[in-house]
């Protein structure tokens, strides 16, 4: 009987090994309040988020724990792909926590994004946990990075921010 405890804490410590983890920093040129604004606000992320020939069309973002946020983005073929969670913790304007659930490409994946005050920039540290696999982490990548190069020239083209 001990033994199958045993298999079963090791089978468990296992799986939790196998998933990966992705981490994307970037630093970001505006002050730290201003980034947590356009990361957070609705008007704001329609305008960033997603990678290139990807546009967010509609975005529901309710900034409590236990809030929940979904994104429509729409690829260059028309299709759209919803990603989806619940802030798990919210700490303006240095941290959030959220899930991370993508439509029949991942679920329950953990985003943990830090923010990093550095004078009049910000230092942006994504965590991505519980990634299934080398294909979804390589596609996170992408999108991650994606999102980064849009804010970047978001925030240069409305330098009134």
């Amino acid at each position: 009987m001990r033994w199958m405890l045993m298999r079963a804490l090791f089978q468990r410590r296992k799986e939790m090994n196998d998933q990966l983890i992705l981490k994307v920093n970037r630093i970001i040129d505006v002050e730290i309040d201003t980034l947590f604004d356009i990361w957070t606000q609705p008007e704001h992320l329609m305008k960033w988020w997603g990678p290139k020939n990807i546009t967010c069309i509609n975005a529901n973002v309710n900034l409590i724990e236990g809030g929940e946020y979904r994104f429509v983005n729409e690829l260059d073929t028309g299709e759209t792909i919803e990603i989806y969670g619940e802030y798990l913790v919210t700490e303006p304007p240095t941290l959030l926590r959220f899930t991370w659930n993508v439509e029949n490409i991942s679920e329950n994946e953990i985003v943990t994004v830090k923010f990093v005050e550095m004078s009049e920039k910000t230092e942006v540290k994504v965590m991505h946990e519980g990634v299934q696999n080398n294909k979804v982490k390589d596609s996170h990548n992408l999108g991650w990075s994606g999102c980064f190069e849009k804010l970047r020239d978001y925030i240069k083209k409305n330098n009134s921010i």
